[in-house]
């Protein structure tokens, strides 16, 4: 689904996350916050949930393109990093009793290149005020490569393999909350320093937080990933060619990945249109293999938004080569002002194109990234084999600074 809210002229459509709605009993409620984080050579959004775990205050990364549920192991950090790494980090650290935590390793790869190993452990969990005993998490014993942040994760994917029991199967077997729902809101009018309060509720969600219509997307139910597909991107109303794709809704990533051509064919529309609105060259440049930026970031100012049009139905549908056509109707698109998509990092005074390129000839697919609200309905009717269609594999994260436009209603 997606809500829709009006801030200074700009029309915003947001994405929420969550299975079939549930009511608002059986529910656990965490407090979670949107910050920058610019650190160690990266420029990235990140998704924070504040836990406790045998009485040690954590954070992890909201994660849902990852079932795994683990913290950082302060022996592991300071051994491996340095000796203040965990005063450091915005995750923090476990401390682990000697002797208490060397159990099977388990393993995470994901699709940046990092390698993270963790052990199995048992202790008293704290999420949003509710004592958990017995928790079942894991322990982070390494993390390759160096250059790589290690992080902790509150997983929050489809896994059915993971390596440990997912936090949600915890809670729902043990009768904390009634389903495996989730769902996230952000608070963005109350920005402090970059950062935004928001809210996680773990078993349903809470329609007094957001305000406007909603709209119910076809979201296929894919093995370790909620998956939408996209129907068309359009830069301007100028419909991208050969846009019709599966993206991954992953909250663990910063970065809108495209296929290759439709993201060439997104820069050099950027480019040119900013470019004739300025009336001098503007150019994106490139600071490192995967990341561009603007020369100045008030030329921000000339970019124009994206519109994303979702599959509503089990099939596609065919629309005219001049977007939008239906923007009157049924809050068609999701309209990304250049505020969210170009990203702003003050710390390394950075505007970051936040949309990123699969490599040329890839067979991964595109994803998007989101840390909002959105509605996941699984869609048993659209299964099918695996090899018939593309999937998404890659990560994107561009709805997670898009949820700060969301102006609720209860809040």
């Amino acid at each position: 689904m997606s809500n829709t809210a009006s801030l200074a002229g700009v029309t915003v459509s947001i994405l929420q996350l969550m299975i079939p709605t549930v009511a608002a009993s059986g529910t656990m409620r965490l407090p979670i916050f949107l910050r920058a984080y610019e650190g160690e050579g990266h420029l990235e959004t990140l998704v924070i949930a504040p836990i406790k775990a045998d009485g040690q205050s954590l954070n992890l990364l909201v994660d849902t393109g990852c079932s795994e549920f683990f913290v950082i192991e302060r022996g592991f950090l300071t051994r491996t990093r340095s000796s203040n790494a965990c005063e450091q980090s915005i995750f923090g650290c476990y401390e682990c009793a000697s002797g208490h935590c060397e159990t099977n390793v388990a393993e995470v790869r994901y699709d940046d290149g990092g390698h993270a190993r963790h052990v199995q452990h048992r202790g008293t969990l704290e999420l949003g005020g509710q004592v958990v005993p017995d928790g079942e998490f894991g322990l982070l014993v390494d993390y390759t490569p160096v250059s790589h942040t290690p992080h902790a994760s509150l997983g929050l994917g489809l896994h059915l393999h993971s390596s440990n029991i997912r936090v949600m199967k915890q809670l729902t077997d043990r009768g904390l909350i009634e389903r495996d729902d989730f769902s996230i809101y952000f608070k963005p009018d109350n920005r402090q320093e970059g950062v935004e309060e928001g809210e996680l509720i773990l078993g349903g969600e809470d329609p007094s937080k957001y305000r406007g219509p909603t709209l119910t997307a076809a979201l296929p139910w894919f093995v370790n990933a909620w998956v939408l597909r996209l129907e068309g991107f359009a830069v301007d109303g100028q419909l991208i060619p050969k846009s019709k794709f599966y993206v991954n809704v992953d909250s663990g990533t910063s970065r809108f990945w495209l296929p290759y051509s439709v993201f060439t064919t997104v820069l050099h529309t950027l480019e040119a249109y900013a470019t004739a609105a300025s009336g001098r060259s503007i150019k994106f440049e490139k600071i490192d293999r995967n990341r561009l930026a603007l020369p100045k970031c008030s030329d921000r100012a000339y970019l124009p938004s994206l519109d994303l049009y979702f599959l509503k139905q089990s099939d596609w549908r065919e629309f005219s080569d001049v977007f939008p056509d239906k923007l009157d109707h049924e809050d068609w698109p999701i309209v990304i002002p250049p505020e969210l998509y170009v990203y702003s990092f003050p710390r390394k005074k950075r505007c970051i194109l936040m949309l990123i390129g699969l490599p040329e000839g890839s067979d991964a697919d595109p994803s998007i990234g989101t840390d909002d609200s959105a509605k996941l309905v699984e869609d048993e009717e659209t299964h099918g084999n695996r090899g018939d269609r593309r999937q998404a594999r890659e990560n994107s994260g561009w709805w997670r600074n898009a949820l700060s436009w969301l102006v609720p209603e209860g809040w």
